[in-house]
Protein backbone atom coordinates (compact mmCIF):
# COMPACT_ATOMS: atom_id res chain seq x y z
CA UNK A 1 0.00 0.00 0.00
CA UNK A 2 1.31 3.15 -1.52
CA UNK A 3 0.37 6.92 -0.80
CA UNK A 4 2.54 8.99 -2.96
CA UNK A 5 0.34 10.17 -5.38
CA UNK A 6 -2.21 11.21 -2.72
CA UNK A 7 0.01 12.70 -0.47
CA UNK A 8 1.59 14.50 -3.14
CA UNK A 9 -1.81 16.46 -4.68
CA UNK A 10 -2.89 17.06 -0.29
CA UNK A 11 0.70 18.92 0.16
CA UNK A 12 -0.69 21.14 -2.73
CA UNK A 13 -4.17 21.43 -1.65
CA UNK A 14 -3.47 22.49 2.03
CA UNK A 15 -1.00 25.38 1.10
CA UNK A 16 -4.48 26.55 0.63
CA UNK A 17 -5.67 25.72 3.88
CA UNK A 18 -3.37 25.70 6.60
CA UNK A 19 -4.76 28.20 8.95
CA UNK A 20 -7.92 26.50 8.96
CA UNK A 21 -6.73 22.96 9.44
CA UNK A 22 -4.28 24.52 12.54
CA UNK A 23 -7.54 25.90 13.94
CA UNK A 24 -9.09 22.85 13.58
CA UNK A 25 -6.33 20.17 14.95
CA UNK A 26 -4.19 22.23 16.87
CA UNK A 27 -6.13 25.27 18.59
CA UNK A 28 -7.19 22.51 21.84
CA UNK A 29 -3.65 20.96 21.79
CA UNK A 30 -2.25 22.36 25.22
CA UNK A 31 0.26 21.74 27.78
CA UNK A 32 1.27 19.09 25.30
CA UNK A 33 3.94 16.34 26.56
CA UNK A 34 5.70 12.76 25.74
CA UNK A 35 5.55 11.61 22.84
CA UNK A 36 3.59 13.44 20.47
CA UNK A 37 2.72 12.48 16.13
CA UNK A 38 1.84 14.31 13.76
CA UNK A 39 0.21 12.78 10.07
CA UNK A 40 -0.79 14.01 7.27
CA UNK A 41 -0.30 18.31 7.73
CA UNK A 42 1.83 17.81 5.03
CA UNK A 43 2.42 21.16 5.40
CA UNK A 44 6.30 22.86 6.53
CA UNK A 45 4.58 26.08 7.96
CA UNK A 46 2.06 24.54 10.51
CA UNK A 47 4.82 22.27 11.44
CA UNK A 48 7.03 25.35 12.25
CA UNK A 49 4.20 27.41 14.23
CA UNK A 50 3.29 24.27 16.00
CA UNK A 51 6.99 23.49 17.17
CA UNK A 52 6.99 27.75 18.40
CA UNK A 53 3.76 27.02 20.19
CA UNK A 54 5.46 24.51 22.00
CA UNK A 55 8.90 25.08 22.30
CA UNK A 56 9.07 25.24 25.83
CA UNK A 57 6.97 22.14 26.44
CA UNK A 58 9.07 18.67 27.10
CA UNK A 59 8.22 16.38 24.40
CA UNK A 60 9.73 14.45 21.19
CA UNK A 61 7.84 14.89 17.62
CA UNK A 62 7.13 12.55 15.07
CA UNK A 63 6.34 13.91 11.20
CA UNK A 64 3.84 11.16 9.52
CA UNK A 65 4.37 11.90 5.26
CA UNK A 66 4.81 10.48 2.16
CA UNK A 67 9.17 10.16 1.36
CA UNK A 68 9.21 13.06 -0.99
CA UNK A 69 8.14 15.55 1.97
CA UNK A 70 11.27 14.07 4.31
CA UNK A 71 13.64 16.91 2.85
CA UNK A 72 11.16 19.53 4.97
CA UNK A 73 11.19 17.37 8.07
CA UNK A 74 14.66 17.69 8.02
CA UNK A 75 15.20 21.31 7.58
CA UNK A 76 12.67 21.43 11.16
CA UNK A 77 15.45 20.35 13.42
CA UNK A 78 17.25 23.91 12.47
CA UNK A 79 14.29 24.58 14.92
CA UNK A 80 13.60 22.00 16.73
CA UNK A 81 16.20 19.25 17.49
CA UNK A 82 13.65 16.49 18.60
CA UNK A 83 11.86 15.59 15.41
CA UNK A 84 11.46 12.52 13.61
CA UNK A 85 10.27 11.40 10.55
CA UNK A 86 8.55 8.63 9.72
CA UNK A 87 7.36 6.98 6.27
CA UNK A 88 3.14 6.63 5.95
CA UNK A 89 3.50 2.89 4.59
CA UNK A 90 5.64 2.05 7.77
CA UNK A 91 2.61 4.03 10.44
CA UNK A 92 0.20 2.90 8.80
CA UNK A 93 2.19 -0.96 8.98
CA UNK A 94 2.73 -0.11 12.65
CA UNK A 95 6.43 -1.61 11.90
CA UNK A 96 8.36 -0.47 14.78
CA UNK A 97 6.90 2.53 16.11
CA UNK A 98 6.68 3.79 19.43
CA UNK A 99 3.63 4.82 21.75
CA UNK A 100 2.53 8.13 21.37
CA UNK A 101 0.91 10.09 24.46
CA UNK A 102 -0.93 12.71 21.47
CA UNK A 103 -1.81 12.08 17.48
CA UNK A 104 -3.12 14.46 15.67
CA UNK A 105 -4.07 13.20 12.20
CA UNK A 106 -5.31 14.38 8.75
CA UNK A 107 -5.19 11.60 6.84
CA UNK A 108 -5.93 10.91 2.99
CA UNK A 109 -9.55 11.06 2.10
CA UNK A 110 -10.51 8.75 -0.62
CA UNK A 111 -12.00 5.55 0.00
CA UNK A 112 -12.33 4.17 3.42
CA UNK A 113 -8.28 5.01 3.53
CA UNK A 114 -8.62 7.12 6.21
CA UNK A 115 -10.46 4.39 8.53
CA UNK A 116 -7.11 2.25 8.12
CA UNK A 117 -5.30 5.81 9.18
CA UNK A 118 -7.42 5.70 12.52
CA UNK A 119 -6.98 2.12 13.20
CA UNK A 120 -3.22 2.83 13.03
CA UNK A 121 -2.90 5.79 15.27
CA UNK A 122 -5.59 3.86 17.60
CA UNK A 123 -3.00 0.40 18.20
CA UNK A 124 -0.16 3.17 18.81
CA UNK A 125 -2.00 5.66 21.02
CA UNK A 126 -0.77 5.07 24.91
CA UNK A 127 -3.78 4.08 27.50
CA UNK A 128 -4.14 7.21 28.45
CA UNK A 129 -3.21 8.95 25.41
CA UNK A 130 -5.26 11.39 22.97
CA UNK A 131 -5.66 11.64 19.71
CA UNK A 132 -8.04 14.71 17.17
CA UNK A 133 -8.72 13.13 13.30
CA UNK A 134 -10.28 14.79 11.00
CA UNK A 135 -11.35 12.52 8.24
CA UNK A 136 -14.58 12.07 6.04
CA UNK A 137 -17.70 11.58 8.26
CA UNK A 138 -19.37 8.82 6.55
CA UNK A 139 -18.61 6.11 8.18
CA UNK A 140 -19.85 7.82 11.33
CA UNK A 141 -23.46 9.34 10.10
CA UNK A 142 -24.23 6.56 8.10
CA UNK A 143 -27.72 4.79 9.05
CA UNK A 144 -28.01 2.32 5.60
CA UNK A 145 -27.20 -1.11 6.17
CA UNK A 146 -24.21 -2.06 4.59
CA UNK A 147 -20.06 -1.63 4.91
CA UNK A 148 -20.33 0.71 7.21
CA UNK A 149 -22.57 -1.40 9.89
CA UNK A 150 -21.93 -4.65 9.31
CA UNK A 151 -20.35 -6.14 12.33
CA UNK A 152 -16.70 -6.76 11.09
CA UNK A 153 -16.56 -3.92 9.12
CA UNK A 154 -13.38 -1.78 10.20
CA UNK A 155 -16.25 1.17 10.90
CA UNK A 156 -18.05 -0.91 13.27
CA UNK A 157 -14.84 -2.36 15.38
CA UNK A 158 -13.82 1.46 15.45
CA UNK A 159 -16.38 2.72 17.21
CA UNK A 160 -16.42 -0.20 19.61
CA UNK A 161 -12.98 0.92 20.22
CA UNK A 162 -13.32 4.42 20.83
CA UNK A 163 -16.98 4.12 22.63
CA UNK A 164 -16.59 5.29 26.03
CA UNK A 165 -13.73 8.10 24.90
CA UNK A 166 -15.21 10.30 22.41
CA UNK A 167 -14.91 13.49 23.91
CA UNK A 168 -16.14 15.85 21.01
CA UNK A 169 -17.45 15.11 17.68
CA UNK A 170 -17.54 17.93 15.05
CA UNK A 171 -19.14 17.72 11.94
CA UNK A 172 -19.09 20.32 9.27
CA UNK A 173 -19.08 21.15 5.58
CA UNK A 174 -15.60 22.01 4.58
CA UNK A 175 -15.31 21.12 1.38
CA UNK A 176 -14.77 24.60 0.21
CA UNK A 177 -12.29 25.87 2.67
CA UNK A 178 -10.34 22.55 2.02
CA UNK A 179 -10.52 22.25 -1.66
CA UNK A 180 -12.16 18.87 -2.02
CA UNK A 181 -14.71 17.04 -3.98
CA UNK A 182 -16.36 15.01 -1.03
CA UNK A 183 -20.13 14.03 -1.17
CA UNK A 184 -20.40 13.87 2.64
CA UNK A 185 -19.08 16.73 5.41
CA UNK A 186 -15.90 16.16 7.27
CA UNK A 187 -15.89 15.16 11.08
CA UNK A 188 -13.75 15.71 13.31
CA UNK A 189 -13.28 13.34 16.19
CA UNK A 190 -12.00 14.26 19.95
CA UNK A 191 -10.42 11.12 21.29
CA UNK A 192 -9.08 10.86 25.51
CA UNK A 193 -8.64 7.47 26.19
CA UNK A 194 -7.27 9.12 29.63
CA UNK A 195 -11.56 9.41 30.34
CA UNK A 196 -14.70 7.56 30.52
CA UNK A 197 -17.16 9.77 28.86
CA UNK A 198 -21.03 8.53 29.51
CA UNK A 199 -21.91 12.16 27.38
CA UNK A 200 -20.03 13.84 25.12
CA UNK A 201 -20.43 17.26 22.53
CA UNK A 202 -21.68 16.78 19.09
CA UNK A 203 -21.78 19.97 16.75
CA UNK A 204 -23.67 18.91 13.15
CA UNK A 205 -23.33 22.26 11.04
CA UNK A 206 -23.87 24.58 14.22
CA UNK A 207 -26.48 22.62 15.87
CA UNK A 208 -25.39 21.33 19.19
CA UNK A 209 -26.17 18.12 20.86
CA UNK A 210 -25.66 15.90 24.25
CA UNK A 211 -25.31 12.80 23.10
CA UNK A 212 -24.91 9.73 25.08
CA UNK A 213 -24.39 6.54 22.18
CA UNK A 214 -21.84 6.75 19.61
CA UNK A 215 -24.76 5.84 17.33
CA UNK A 216 -26.42 9.40 17.67
CA UNK A 217 -23.78 10.87 15.66
CA UNK A 218 -25.63 11.01 12.61
CA UNK A 219 -27.69 14.00 10.92
CA UNK A 220 -30.73 13.11 11.90
CA UNK A 221 -31.50 11.96 15.47
CA UNK A 222 -31.94 9.74 17.76
CA UNK A 223 -30.84 6.06 16.30
CA UNK A 224 -33.18 4.19 18.71
CA UNK A 225 -35.81 6.32 17.38
CA UNK A 226 -34.57 5.95 13.62
CA UNK A 227 -34.29 2.09 14.29
CA UNK A 228 -37.61 2.11 15.29
CA UNK A 229 -39.39 3.61 12.44
CA UNK A 230 -37.68 1.66 10.26
CA UNK A 231 -38.52 -2.12 12.28
CA UNK A 232 -41.97 -1.13 11.60
CA UNK A 233 -41.38 -0.59 7.56
CA UNK A 234 -39.75 -3.29 7.06
CA UNK A 235 -41.86 -5.93 6.12
CA UNK A 236 -44.00 -3.83 4.46
CA UNK A 237 -43.89 -4.07 0.10
CA UNK A 238 -41.49 -1.91 -0.89
CA UNK A 239 -40.69 0.51 -3.87
CA UNK A 240 -38.14 -1.62 -5.10
CA UNK A 241 -40.27 -4.91 -5.86
CA UNK A 242 -42.04 -2.41 -8.56
CA UNK A 243 -38.89 -1.12 -10.59
CA UNK A 244 -38.60 -2.37 -14.48
CA UNK A 245 -34.73 -2.48 -15.01
CA UNK A 246 -33.29 -2.44 -18.78
CA UNK A 247 -32.04 -5.93 -20.05
CA UNK A 248 -32.74 -7.05 -16.23
CA UNK A 249 -36.31 -7.14 -16.11
CA UNK A 250 -38.97 -8.39 -18.36
CA UNK A 251 -40.65 -5.76 -20.85
CA UNK A 252 -43.85 -3.88 -19.64
CA UNK A 253 -46.75 -5.17 -21.03
CA UNK A 254 -49.94 -3.15 -22.09
CA UNK A 255 -51.36 -3.69 -18.85
CA UNK A 256 -48.70 -1.93 -16.86
CA UNK A 257 -47.56 1.46 -17.14
CA UNK A 258 -44.31 3.55 -15.66
CA UNK A 259 -42.73 6.47 -14.47
CA UNK A 260 -39.34 7.49 -13.50
CA UNK A 261 -37.66 5.99 -10.52
CA UNK A 262 -35.41 8.51 -9.53
CA UNK A 263 -37.60 10.76 -8.23
CA UNK A 264 -37.01 9.08 -4.70
CA UNK A 265 -34.08 7.37 -5.05
CA UNK A 266 -30.69 8.61 -5.52
CA UNK A 267 -28.00 11.13 -4.89
CA UNK A 268 -30.69 12.48 -2.17
CA UNK A 269 -29.25 14.60 0.51
CA UNK A 270 -25.40 14.44 -0.41
CA UNK A 271 -26.16 16.93 -3.02
CA UNK A 272 -26.12 19.38 0.43
CA UNK A 273 -22.32 18.64 0.59
CA UNK A 274 -20.72 20.12 -2.22
CA UNK A 275 -20.99 23.09 -4.94
CA UNK A 276 -20.06 23.38 -8.48
CA UNK A 277 -17.22 25.74 -8.68
CA UNK A 278 -16.99 25.35 -12.35
CA UNK A 279 -20.68 26.75 -12.28
CA UNK A 280 -20.51 29.08 -9.71
CA UNK A 281 -18.65 31.17 -7.69
CA UNK A 282 -19.34 30.21 -4.58
CA UNK A 283 -21.95 27.98 -2.87
CA UNK A 284 -24.22 30.73 -1.71
CA UNK A 285 -25.28 31.62 -5.48
CA UNK A 286 -24.96 28.48 -6.54
CA UNK A 287 -27.89 27.71 -4.22
CA UNK A 288 -29.78 30.73 -5.31
CA UNK A 289 -28.97 29.48 -8.66
CA UNK A 290 -30.62 25.94 -8.30
CA UNK A 291 -33.66 28.32 -6.68
CA UNK A 292 -33.99 30.29 -9.10
CA UNK A 293 -33.63 28.12 -12.60
CA UNK A 294 -35.71 24.66 -11.47
CA UNK A 295 -39.32 24.35 -11.53
CA UNK A 296 -39.94 23.02 -8.01
CA UNK A 297 -43.71 22.54 -9.15
CA UNK A 298 -46.98 22.15 -6.89
CA UNK A 299 -45.34 19.82 -4.40
CA UNK A 300 -45.50 21.19 -1.04
CA UNK A 301 -41.93 19.59 -0.06
CA UNK A 302 -38.87 21.19 -1.01
CA UNK A 303 -36.52 18.11 -1.48
CA UNK A 304 -37.28 15.83 -4.00
CA UNK A 305 -34.21 13.77 -5.22
CA UNK A 306 -33.38 12.35 -8.83
CA UNK A 307 -30.43 10.24 -9.32
CA UNK A 308 -29.54 9.81 -13.22
CA UNK A 309 -27.09 7.08 -12.30
CA UNK A 310 -24.04 9.80 -12.85
CA UNK A 311 -22.19 10.63 -9.61
CA UNK A 312 -19.23 10.93 -11.54
CA UNK A 313 -18.53 14.76 -11.20
CA UNK A 314 -20.08 17.71 -9.26
CA UNK A 315 -21.49 19.13 -12.31
CA UNK A 316 -24.08 16.84 -12.36
CA UNK A 317 -25.80 17.73 -8.74
CA UNK A 318 -27.74 21.11 -10.39
CA UNK A 319 -29.65 18.21 -11.93
CA UNK A 320 -30.39 15.73 -8.96
CA UNK A 321 -32.53 18.79 -6.85
CA UNK A 322 -36.09 17.89 -8.72
CA UNK A 323 -37.25 15.26 -11.00
CA UNK A 324 -36.97 16.36 -14.56
CA UNK A 325 -38.15 13.38 -17.08
CA UNK A 326 -41.34 13.59 -18.41
CA UNK A 327 -44.02 13.58 -15.99
CA UNK A 328 -46.57 12.02 -17.50
CA UNK A 329 -47.19 8.28 -16.82
CA UNK A 330 -46.83 5.96 -19.89
CA UNK A 331 -47.78 2.49 -20.99
CA UNK A 332 -44.10 2.00 -22.84
CA UNK A 333 -40.83 2.08 -21.28
CA UNK A 334 -39.33 5.78 -20.81
CA UNK A 335 -35.94 6.72 -22.30
CA UNK A 336 -33.20 7.96 -20.72
CA UNK A 337 -32.50 12.08 -20.30
CA UNK A 338 -28.99 12.97 -21.29
CA UNK A 339 -28.97 15.85 -18.22
CA UNK A 340 -32.50 16.27 -18.78
CA UNK A 341 -31.81 17.58 -22.06
CA UNK A 342 -32.99 15.26 -24.76
CA UNK A 343 -33.93 11.50 -24.82
CA UNK A 344 -31.35 8.92 -25.69
CA UNK A 345 -31.79 5.27 -26.87
CA UNK A 346 -31.57 3.43 -24.21
CA UNK A 347 -34.43 3.09 -21.73
CA UNK A 348 -34.52 4.29 -18.02
CA UNK A 349 -35.42 2.62 -14.99
CA UNK A 350 -39.20 3.03 -14.30
CA UNK A 351 -41.55 2.15 -11.21
CA UNK A 352 -44.16 0.32 -12.78
CA UNK A 353 -47.86 -0.42 -11.72
CA UNK A 354 -51.22 0.39 -12.56
CA UNK A 355 -52.45 3.67 -14.36
CA UNK A 356 -53.82 4.52 -11.06
CA UNK A 357 -51.02 3.32 -8.26
CA UNK A 358 -49.03 5.30 -10.46
CA UNK A 359 -50.91 7.94 -9.67
CA UNK A 360 -51.05 7.15 -6.45
CA UNK A 361 -47.73 6.92 -5.97
CA UNK A 362 -47.16 9.78 -7.62
CA UNK A 363 -49.08 11.60 -4.85
CA UNK A 364 -47.37 10.18 -2.37
CA UNK A 365 -44.23 10.99 -3.41
CA UNK A 366 -44.97 14.40 -3.54
CA UNK A 367 -47.62 14.91 -0.49
CA UNK A 368 -46.62 12.99 1.83
CA UNK A 369 -43.77 13.11 4.72
CA UNK A 370 -42.63 8.97 5.28
CA UNK A 371 -40.85 8.79 1.70
CA UNK A 372 -39.01 11.94 1.90
CA UNK A 373 -38.08 11.17 5.80
CA UNK A 374 -36.45 7.83 4.82
CA UNK A 375 -35.09 9.47 1.57
CA UNK A 376 -33.54 11.75 3.88
CA UNK A 377 -31.60 9.14 5.96
CA UNK A 378 -30.64 6.40 3.63
CA UNK A 379 -28.97 8.72 1.13
CA UNK A 380 -26.41 9.71 3.64
CA UNK A 381 -23.91 8.78 1.19
CA UNK A 382 -24.17 9.02 -2.78
CA UNK A 383 -23.65 5.45 -3.63
CA UNK A 384 -27.36 4.74 -1.42
CA UNK A 385 -30.91 4.39 -2.93
CA UNK A 386 -34.19 4.71 -0.28
CA UNK A 387 -36.11 2.54 -3.00
CA UNK A 388 -35.24 -0.99 -0.83
CA UNK A 389 -36.56 1.18 2.44
CA UNK A 390 -39.84 2.90 1.15
CA UNK A 391 -42.94 1.20 1.25
CA UNK A 392 -45.38 0.77 -1.47
CA UNK A 393 -48.46 2.69 -0.55
CA UNK A 394 -50.73 3.25 -3.41
CA UNK A 395 -54.10 1.45 -3.01
CA UNK A 396 -55.29 5.11 -2.37
CA UNK A 397 -54.21 8.81 -1.70
CA UNK A 398 -53.37 8.67 1.89
CA UNK A 399 -52.69 11.38 4.66
CA UNK A 400 -49.50 11.55 6.65
CA UNK A 401 -51.84 10.70 10.03
CA UNK A 402 -53.15 7.43 8.25
CA UNK A 403 -50.04 6.21 7.40
CA UNK A 404 -48.64 7.16 10.81
CA UNK A 405 -51.47 5.29 11.96
CA UNK A 406 -50.93 2.61 9.88
CA UNK A 407 -47.05 2.06 10.75
CA UNK A 408 -48.07 2.76 14.35
CA UNK A 409 -45.32 5.37 14.65
CA UNK A 410 -45.24 7.18 18.15
CA UNK A 411 -45.35 10.45 18.66
CA UNK A 412 -41.70 10.75 19.02
CA UNK A 413 -41.29 9.02 15.96
CA UNK A 414 -43.70 11.66 13.90
CA UNK A 415 -42.08 14.66 15.91
CA UNK A 416 -38.67 13.57 14.56
CA UNK A 417 -40.11 12.76 10.91
CA UNK A 418 -41.72 15.90 10.64
CA UNK A 419 -39.18 18.07 12.60
CA UNK A 420 -36.19 16.66 9.88
CA UNK A 421 -38.11 17.87 6.97
CA UNK A 422 -38.40 21.28 7.83
CA UNK A 423 -34.66 20.79 8.75
CA UNK A 424 -33.84 19.86 5.22
CA UNK A 425 -35.95 22.77 3.46
CA UNK A 426 -34.05 24.47 1.29
CA UNK A 427 -33.90 27.61 2.72
CA UNK A 428 -33.81 26.62 6.82
CA UNK A 429 -30.52 27.71 8.35
CA UNK A 430 -29.56 24.34 9.20
CA UNK A 431 -29.98 23.38 4.89
CA UNK A 432 -28.15 26.29 4.18
CA UNK A 433 -25.19 25.92 5.89
CA UNK A 434 -25.09 22.00 5.22
CA UNK A 435 -24.56 22.91 1.57
CA UNK A 436 -22.87 26.01 1.99
CA UNK A 437 -20.61 25.23 5.08
CA UNK A 438 -19.65 27.65 8.41
CA UNK A 439 -19.20 30.85 6.41
CA UNK A 440 -22.72 30.80 5.32
CA UNK A 441 -24.71 30.86 8.77
CA UNK A 442 -23.89 31.41 12.44
CA UNK A 443 -23.70 28.64 14.99
CA UNK A 444 -26.82 31.09 16.57
CA UNK A 445 -28.94 31.25 13.85
CA UNK A 446 -28.30 27.36 13.11
CA UNK A 447 -29.29 26.92 17.03
CA UNK A 448 -32.00 29.47 17.35
CA UNK A 449 -33.95 27.45 14.11
CA UNK A 450 -33.23 24.02 15.76
CA UNK A 451 -34.25 24.92 19.46
CA UNK A 452 -37.66 26.26 17.86
CA UNK A 453 -38.03 23.66 16.19
CA UNK A 454 -37.61 21.17 18.54
CA UNK A 455 -39.83 23.55 20.94
CA UNK A 456 -42.56 23.26 18.32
Amino acid sequence: MTFSNEFRIKFHWNSYNSNLIYNLLFKNCINVKGNVLLCGISNINLYKKFIEEHKNEILTLYIVDDEPCKWYVESLKKYFKNIYFININTFVKNDNMPKFDYIIQNPPYSGDTHLKFFEAGLNILKKDGKMIIIEPSTWLIQLKEGKYTKENSLAVKLKKRINGHVNKVIIENYNIQFRTDQYMPFSITYIDKSNIYNKFNIIICGEKRIITSIEDINLIGSYNIIKSIFNKIKNYDVVENHRYIPNKSEKINGNYYCKSAGIISGAGSQLCAMFDPKRSKNSSEYIQQIANNINWGDNKHDLIFENQGVNKHLQNYTSVLFHRYKNSISSVPLHRYDRGKHETEFEAECITGTKQELENWKYYVFNNSLPLFINICMTIDQHNNSLPYVPWIVDKKYTDQEIYDMFGFTDEEIKLIETTIKKYERYSPWFKRYICGPSSVSDEEVQKFIDKLENA
